[in-house]
This record gives structure tokens, sequence and C-alpha cells, in this order.
């Protein structure tokens, strides 16, 4: 459990931070509430985003115990999330010229700040001492020790 906890925390911070609302303080229904609105990127829908809310909240409050293979795909489904939805800046326009789209900036912003916070608290809770083995034995609230 403390492997969901941990996962659905940081992907709560990250879109209250990438979409401005207070994510881990607001349940599922009130982040899909004030996502209302937000133009999804290809591959990536409100029902996805609902769906993996709701499957992390069956693990913390209703006691559900996920395989290891839902453990896994639930953490790649939120890396999946932040670089679906990451801000990719744009470099200003030189006087007189014409935005360029697909030129990011290197100045650092708010949402990427954020979004680099995300993938990092990401990387640790899949590899910060733990297998995805172990992390999925963990999620189902299995020992880890050998003597078992």
């Amino acid at each position: 459990m403390l492997f969901y906890i941990q996962l659905s925390e940081t992907v709560r911070d990250y879109m209250g931070k990438r979409y401005d609302f207070p994510g881990t303080e607001f349940t599922t229904t009130e982040i899909m509430d004030s996502l209302t609105g937000v133009s999804w990127p290809a591959g990536l829908a409100p029902e996805d985003v609902r769906a993996w809310l709701d499957h992390c909240d069956r693990v913390k409050f209703a006691g559900y115990t996920p395989e290891q293979s839902e453990a896994e795909s639930s953490l790649r489904r939120a890396f999946s999330f932040v670089e679906l939805t990451r801000h990719v800046p744009l470099e200003k326009p030189p006087e007189g010229g014409e935005v360029q789209e697909d030129t990011p900036t290197d100045e650092p912003d708010a949402e990427a700040t954020a979004e680099h916070e995300a993938a990092a608290a990401l990387g640790a809770t899949a590899m910060g001492g733990f297998s995805f083995e172990e992390a999925a034995r963990l999620a189902r609230g299995e020992s880890l020790s050998e003597e078992e």
C-alpha cells in the first residue's frame, strides 16, 4: 500500500501544480472537476485519469490487493501522465517575428519544475531501493523478508 500512497500523492501533486489546484488535498472527484476543460493530448483522456485515480483509491482505502502486473502498469501510466501532459514553453518571438511553435526555451518555469519533481519522485518510488517485483509485493502488503 505504501507504494500506491507514494505513487498517487506524486501524481496528484504534479497534476495540481500543472493545472493549478491543490492536488494532494482534493478527492478524486474534486480533481476531476478541476480538470474539466483541460485539452487532453492524444493518447490520454479524462476517463484514463479517472480510472487510474480510482484504482489507486481502491488500493489505499478499500483494501484491494493488486497483482504485480497491476502495480507495474500503474507506475508506467503515472510516468505516461507526466510525459503526455508536460508543458513545453515556447521561445519568445524576435521583435516583429513569429512564434516558433516547437522550439522550447532553456528557461525553467513552475510547470517544468513540477514535471521534474514528479519524474524524480516517480523514479524514487519505482527504483528507491525496490525492484518492480518488490514494489508490487509491498503494494500487496507482503513482506520483503527472505524468511517467509
